[in-house]
């Protein structure tokens, strides 16, 4: 949140995109896409990984192309499907998702397409909850560690500090099969 005169406890939203970004680029992606069922400006988490996603593919030389950017995605299955389908057609070889729920559905859709992952598209969500390893889809993401986000809550609920205390737990990635190497154009 942005109320200078509340705390907040969250985790590493910038770093966690940043790595994510990382691990596909260093796979060797250079055409990566990035979906969020919401707006940047909607959410600070959401702004604060797109952040990291764009800071990452700058550091690295490589372009975002706003064709393969989506905020607002529905989740209509169908509809999904057709973005993604258009991702893949036009060579994207890697999906960075908002968090693993979008990264589950996106897995799903490309195997209704028969694209292979992580063959033919590697994919990435974020939170590592119950979603990234749903049936098969084991799907690569950050985790946020929410004990240490709960136990850092209850602290400073128990300590009592009027001061607002803004704290920011570190994340880190949880390789898993959705992602590899990226094929040759």
């Amino acid at each position: 949140h942005d109320i200078p005169y509340l705390s907040s406890v969250v985790c590493d939203n910038f770093g966690g995109s940043y790595q994510l970004t990382r691990h596909l680029v260093d796979y060797g992606h250079r055409r990566i896409a990035y979906v969020s069922r919401f707006s940047p400006r909607d959410m600070s988490s959401l702004s604060a990984r797109f952040s990291g996603f764009t800071k990452c593919m700058n550091d690295h030389g490589l372009e975002v192309v706003s064709e393969y950017v989506k905020f607002n995605v529905t989740p209509d299955y169908h509809m999904l499907k057709h973005i993604i389908n258009g991702f893949f057609r036009s060579g994207v070889t890697a999906i960075e998702c908002e968090n693993d729920e979008v990264a589950f559905n996106v897995y799903m859709c490309c195997l209704g397409l028969s694209i292979r992952v992580p063959e033919q598209m590697s994919i990435t969500g974020f939170d590592n909850i119950e979603w990234a390893v749903t049936g098969s889809a084991q799907i690569t993401t950050i985790d946020q560690n929410f004990s240490v986000i709960g136990e850092t809550i209850a602290d400073l609920i128990l300590n009592g500090d009027r001061r607002p205390v803004i704290t920011t737990v570190p994340v880190s990635l949880v390789p898993r099969a959705s992602t590899g190497p990226a094929t040759a154009d």
